[in-house]
C-alpha cells in the first residue's frame, strides 16, 4: 500500500500509557505501521498519582509531540493517522476509516472496558457472555455489509488497524470470537500478517493483559 504522509514523519513522538496490553495498542499499531519516530513510555500504577496532575486532563493516554502534551484517545489516533498517511487515500476511504476507528477504539473499547472493570466476577462473566453472544454477532453483520470481500478500503488504513486491535483485545477474553465470520477473520489475518503489525504484537503480547477471561 502507499501512504500519503502529512507533515514530518521523523518528528519525535512519545506515547504514554499504563504498562499493559490495552488502549495503547490502537495508536501504537498506527505509529508502528506508519514508521513514525515514536516511543512508548510505560506508566506504572505507583507513578500514576504523581504524574496524573501533570497531564492535560488527568488521564491517559498522553501523546507528547515536540515537548507538548496532548490527550484523548481518538484525537491522538486521528493525529497519528494523518501523520502516517494511513487515514485513507480517497475521501470515501477516509470516511470509512474514521467510522471503523470510532467503532473499534471508541465504542467497542468503552463497552468491554466497562465490563472488565466490574469488580463482581459473576457480573463480568455475564457481561462478556452478553457481549460476545448477542452484541458482536450483530456488529459483525453490520461490518460484513460494508466490506468488499475482506476489505473496507482500497488500501490499509488506520481504521482497519484499529479494527484488528479491537478484535485482538477481545480475543484475549474469547479466542473463538471470529468463528463463523470468514470475511472478518480474513481481514484480521491479513492485517495481522503485515510485518510491522506482527513484530509489534510479539512485543505487546509479552505485556500484562488488561482484558482476560473471568
Amino acid at each position: 500500500y502507499q501512504r500519503r504522509v502529512h507533515g514530518d514523519r521523523n518528528t519525535p513522538i512519545a506515547l504514554w500509557y499504563f504498562n499493559a496490553k490495552s488502549r495503547a495498542l490502537y495508536p501504537a499499531l498506527v505509529a508502528e505501521v506508519g514508521r513514525l519516530n515514536w516511543k512508548f513510555v510505560p506508566i506504572t500504577m505507583e507513578d500514576w498519582p504523581t504524574l496524573k496532575p501533570t497531564t492535560p486532563l488527568g488521564s491517559l493516554p498522553v501523546l507528547e509531540v515536540e515537548g507538548k502534551q496532548y490527550t484523548q484517545s481518538l484525537s491522538i489516533l486521528r493525529f497519528l493517522s494523518r501523520a502516517a498517511g494511513l487515514d485513507g487515500a480517497t475521501a470515501a476511504d477516509q470516511l470509512m476509516s474514521g467510522q471503523l476507528l470510532d467503532t473499534a477504539a471508541g465504542d467497542w473499547f468503552a463497552a468491554i472496558d466497562k465490563i472488565q472493570n466490574n469488580p463482581d466476577r459473576s457480573q463480568r462473566k455475564a457481561g462478556f457472555a452478553h457481549w460476545f453472544n448477542d452484541v458482536m454477532p450483530n456488529q459483525f453483520a453490520f461490518l460484513e455489509r460494508m466490506m468488499k470481500g475482506s476489505r473496507f478500503t482500497s488500501q490499509l488504513t488506520s481504521g482497519e488497524l484499529c479494527l484488528f486491535a479491537g478484535l485482538n483485545l477481545m480475543m484475549d477474553v474469547e479466542p473463538r470470537l471470529l468463528e463463523g465470520h470468514p470475511a472478518v477473520a480474513e481481514l484480521y489475518a491479513r492485517v495481522g500478517a503485515v510485518p510491522a503489525v506482527a513484530r509489534y504484537m510479539e512485543v505487546v503480547n509479552a505485556m500484562p493483559h488488561h482484558f482476560e477471561r473471568p
